[in-house]
């Protein structure tokens, strides 16, 4: 990622709520 990149947009929110969902499927 660039350092100019914001952290806090949607896109970067939904592909971490992805992550933390297979995540979880990963554990079941």
């Amino acid at each position: 990622m660039s350092a100019g990149f914001d952290r806090s947009t949607p896109v970067l929110k939904a592909t971490q709520a992805v992550h933390g969902i297979l995540k979880i499927r990963s554990k079941l």
